[in-house]
């Protein structure tokens, strides 16, 4: 028998039917916005076709296209399939935590090329027939040119070579390798520190080498030059050493023949044999130390600049011969040959200081060829220089000499038993002087016993008329000049007075200042020898009183003093032409006299 139900119960029953209804209504629209929503994203994706479905990822703005969670969720990817009938269906998936993660690499990525866009670095990697197969910032050649290339195609062979047996062993012994080498690529040499370091794939195979490059370059050139300066310092600091050991003692030697002979004297008859001989040892001791004062105070004269060099239009055919026969004394147990033009070479130069480069060299010739040896000067014309070249027979100079040849004191490299005289300083003031001239000096030898040579290249003055003929055979300007001596030391006066009139020339002494300006107007002299320590009027005071009068405005005036010479700057703003020691041996005094013309006032003077 069924049971009947109640109008009641049918109502409620179809009451809860509606409402069912409604919701499912609902439900759907909510599905079908949903839908909406996805076709709208369908429409502004890229799609893919894979073994797993259409894959759609929309390409993203700045701009949002849904709701928070419905665009995460299926707006930014949606997989699809097809099902047997082959209509699609899209099954949304959330993507947040990938697109953290890239964007999270893509910074570091960004740090990565600042760090070392910024540093003295370069990384790449190769595989196992070292191509490679990325780089950046390589700094041997351009990261864009590198990928493909091997190490052959990017260095010479032997670097080439070097490089992959370091790569091989690294792959071959799977174990990172330093190495620190010199490399050249795109024409530079390059000093880099190498690491190479293994790379594997997911089931643990070497399947190339990656490689990260720090270039040294800099650091090793710097490194290189502060080492040399260090080994020239000591070598320097050696020499200095050694210099002032033999300093100390070619200043001493002199010292006791002065001594004995002084001794001699105050027992000996006045003029006799023995005070002959006692003076004459007097004077060539004094010549030796005066030389090697002198050769001390121009070396420093030179290298602070404060040499003045006294120019005139020379003939320096005449001041060789000249010198030759300055230095007979040095010369007179070697051949000597001369080999000298017949023509004039004119040059622009300070007798006295090319006087002193010749002499120099051939002092030094003298000292290590042996008796009987051959020196031989020559002096030739080529285009635009006048060649001098001195050449001996004697001892020779080692390779290692060469080089160092010219710098001061290199004579001290020898021992004080081995010394030949002299300090080392002769050849570096020939080079000081010769370069101030605007020429240069050279040294060659065959090696230890084949002789030397030197040679002197000094630029021609085809401006200037030569002085040739205007010097006598005695290397005195041509006639007899006059001199006011102008010293207030009684000793010193009589000693410029001697040497003076020594050579024939004519002397006046004046003992001060305002007695010197007295006689220059009665004597009119070619030349005043002045001393700077003068009481009252200093020497300074006088120069400035002659250059400020009329009548005396044009003599030439050279300064006498004891000691250390004065700031030539000073001395010649007060009208000083050169300076001149007070124990200047006669040939000096000759020098200073013949590196001076008179000046055309004084040519016509009667005598």
């Amino acid at each position: 028998m069924m049971a009947t139900r109640s109008p009641k119960d049918a109502n409620a029953e179809n009451r809860r039917l509606s409402a069912e209804n409604g919701e499912l209504r609902l439900r759907l629209q909510e599905a079908e916005r949903a839908l909406e929503a996805i076709r709208t994203g369908l429409a502004e994706s890229l799609v893919a076709e894979t073994p797993d479905g259409l894959h759609l990822s929309q390409q993203r703005g700045d701009e949002s296209v849904a709701t928070e969670s419905l665009a995460r969720s299926a707006i930014e990817q949606a997989v699809t399939i097809r099902d047997e009938s082959g209509r699609l269906r899209c099954r949304p998936g959330d993507i947040t935590a990938r697109m953290r993660t890239e964007e999270a690499l893509r910074d570091s990525e960004r740090r990565f090329r600042l760090a070392l866009k910024h540093a003295p670095v370069s990384v790449a990697a190769q595989d196992r027939d070292f191509r490679f197969l990325w780089a950046f910032n390589h700094r041997t050649v351009d990261s864009a040119d590198v990928i493909g290339k091997t190490d052959k195609d990017l260095f010479p062979p032997d670097d080439a070579a070097r490089l992959m047996a370091l790569k091989r062993r690294a792959m071959e012994t799977d174990t990172e390798v330093r190495e620190q080498l010199w490399v050249t690529s795109a024409g530079r040499r390059l000093f880099l520190d190498l690491c190479l370091e293994p790379m594997h794939d997911a089931a643990g195979q070497v399947v190339g080498v990656g490689i990260a490059t720090v270039d040294l370059t800099d650091r090793k050139l710097v490194e290189e030059a502060l080492r040399k300066a260090n080994l020239q310092l000591a070598d320097a600091d050696h020499r200095k050493n050694e210099f002032l050991g033999l300093l100390s003692h070619e200043l001493r030697n002199p010292l006791t023949p002065i001594c004995n002979s002084i001794h001699i004297l105050e027992k000996a008859a006045p003029g006799g044999p023995q005070a002959r001989r006692a003076l004459a040892v007097i004077d060539r001791q004094v010549r030796q130390l005066s030389r090697l004062v002198d050769e001390l105070l121009d070396v420093t004269r030179i290298s602070r600049g404060k040499i003045r060099l006294e120019r005139a239009h020379l003939d320096l055919v005449e001041v060789v011969r000249r010198s030759v026969e300055d230095h007979r004394a040095f010369l007179e147990h070697h051949e000597v040959v001369l080999e000298l033009p017949s023509d004039p070479i004119s040059v622009d130069g300070d007798p006295t200081r090319l006087g002193q480069v010749i002499g120099n060299l051939l002092i030094n010739a003298a000292k290590f060829t042996p008796e009987k040896g051959k020196i031989v000067v020559g002096l030739v014309r080529t285009l635009d220089s006048a060649v001098l070249e001195v050449a001996d027979s004697g001892l020779g100079i080692d390779a290692d000499t060469l080089q160092r040849l010219f710098q001061p004191f290199a004579q001290a490299e020898r021992s004080l038993s081995q010394s030949r005289g002299g300090m080392g300083l002769g050849l570096a003031l020939v080079k000081g002087l010769v370069e101030l001239h605007g020429g240069t000096v050279s040294a060659h030898s065959d090696g230890p016993g084949q002789g030397a040579r030197f040679t002197v290249r000094l630029p021609l003055d085809e401006k200037g008329a030569t002085t040739r003929g205007s010097w006598n055979a005695n290397g005195v300007h041509s006639g007899r000049r006059k001199v006011l001596v102008i010293e207030d030391n009684a000793d010193a006066a009589t000693r410029l007075r001697e040497a003076l009139e020594y050579r024939d020339h004519a002397v006046e002494v004046a003992c001060s200042g305002p007695q010197g300006l007295e006689k220059a107007r009665q004597f009119d002299p070619d030349f005043v020898l002045c001393a700077l320590s003068l009481q009252g009027m200093d020497g300074y005071d006088v120069a400035r009183a002659f250059r400020a009068d009329e009548q005396l405005k044009d003599m030439h005036l050279v300064a006498t003093s004891n000691g250390v010479p004065p700031d030539m700057e000073q001395a010649a703003e007060a009208g000083f032409e050169r300076h001149l020691s007070k124990t200047s041996s006669v040939e000096k005094l000759d020098e200073v006299l013949r590196g001076i013309a008179p000046s055309p006032s004084t040519n016509g003077r009667s005598r």
